[in-house]
């Protein structure tokens, strides 16, 4: 992604986000210390976007935003981890996030740990009814937000993680930093 006008995106909605679903990503950004704020992914509803993930240097935290409704100025849920952006270096963050319809509970999973700042009570996710969208956000009545990066290993799942998995430490070895469900 060139951080001014690439994106990629999908021909509809990935997941259905009023039940349980969990995303999974690669991503390295280029840059150690971005000037803005940068979307990994969205899906937009009918009037705001229903859940952005993206890296805020304000913060120096990858975050997990979702809306209460989808309307827009509807107040927000917004979880983060804190790490440092890798400015190219490295092999990225895995990130997950995750949304539990049975416990009403949203998780950012950064490099498969989660933790209290990362994890919210969310009942009730508004219904998604766009396409997924990767490195770019809505700003205001445009686009923005746009990722300077790489994206790799995009993945959706219609259900809330038993356990997410990290990188490996050693070869062959996994290590399981949290459970989640």
């Amino acid at each position: 992604m060139d951080g001014k006008s690439g994106y990629a995106t999908t021909g509809s909605a990935v997941v259905d986000t009023t039940d349980s679903f969990t995303l999974g990503v690669v991503v390295r950004l280029a840059d150690s210390e971005p000037a803005g704020p940068v979307t990994v992914r969205f899906q937009p509803g009918k009037h705001t976007d229903v859940f952005t993930v993206r890296h805020d240097p304000s913060v120096h935290a990858w975050q997990l935003v979702m809306p209460r409704k989808d309307r827009a100025g509807a107040p927000e849920v917004v979880v983060s981890r804190s790490e440092a952006p890798d400015g190219g270096e490295g092999p990225g963050h895995r990130l997950a996030v995750a949304y539990d319809d049975a416990t009403d509970r949203i998780k950012l999973h950064l490099d498969g740990c989660t933790n209290d700042g990362a994890t919210a009570s969310f009942p009730g996710s508004p219904p998604s009814s766009g396409a997924l969208r990767i490195g770019r956000s809505h700003v205001g009545d445009g686009r923005g937000d746009h990722l300077h990066g790489d994206v790799d290993e995009v993945q959706a799942y219609a259900v809330a993680p038993r356990a997410v998995w990290s990188t490996p430490t050693t070869d062959g070895a996994v290590r399981c930093c949290t459970t989640a469900g």
